[in-house]
């Protein structure tokens, strides 16, 4: 099963399930939301046996299938690393989960059931192998946190908050709405675009700044 699903929609999801999930340590398979595909959407089911809670939102398909995840581990592996990033970068679950099996599958993790979940734990090989490339780790963690900072600063600039603190003119609020308004068209452009618009407001920004 391959998807790409929105970060906020699945957050919100899954959210919805943590009050359903069992946390009881009876029916391990009752800590599992079960997600399937169902033409553009993406649905989600839970239990405990008592209240059932099914849902959906959109999601663009790739590869149809069906899978069960701990719903809790899911929602606190997606939220951690959406946090870093400032909320730009958040992984599906199609991602997650296979990424874990392998580290167990190489020796470079452990599973341990605690009740209804599964604990990961890196192994001593794990740990020796990030400790060689800790650096690497490192680097990945600070780009991905560089880079949420960076679009939140975009976010902010083209926001409306960020207008009612200016002392723009009307026309140079128009002018950088009609900016906005032409990126946001070019989404989905090719490298070879994208590099030619990125070199038009490089000359702009230059031009800006030497008044």
């Amino acid at each position: 099963m391959e998807l790409v699903v929105r970060k906020a929609d699945l957050l919100r999801e899954l959210q919805l399930f943590q009050g359903i999930v069992e946390r009881k340590n009876t029916i391990p398979i009752l800590a599992n939301v079960l997600i399937e595909t169902d033409g553009d959407q993406v649905k989600l089911l839970a239990t405990d046996l008592e209240v059932g809670l099914r849902s959906r939102c959109q999601a663009s398909v790739s590869k149809k299938g069906s899978l069960t995840l701990p719903a809790k581990k899911l929602y606190e592996i997606i939220k951690a690393l959406s946090d870093r990033s400032g909320g730009y970068y958040h992984p599906s679950p199609g991602m997650v989960y296979p990424a874990l099996t392998y580290l167990e599958e190489i020796g470079y993790a452990s599973v341990e059931a605690e009740g209804t979940r599964k604990r990961y734990t890196l192994t001593e090989a794990g740990r020796a192998h990030l400790d060689e490339n800790r650096s690497v780790a490192e680097t990945i963690l600070a780009q991905l946190k560089w880079v949420g900072e960076k679009m939140g600063a975009m976010r902010n600039a083209f926001s409306s908050e960020a207008d009612a603190g200016d002392a723009m003119s009307a026309k140079l609020r128009a002018a950088r709405a009609r900016v906005r308004a032409a990126l946001i068209e070019t989404r989905g452009a090719s490298e070879e675009e994208q590099r030619r618009i990125a070199g038009i407001l490089d000359r702009a920004a230059d031009e800006i700044r030497r008044k």
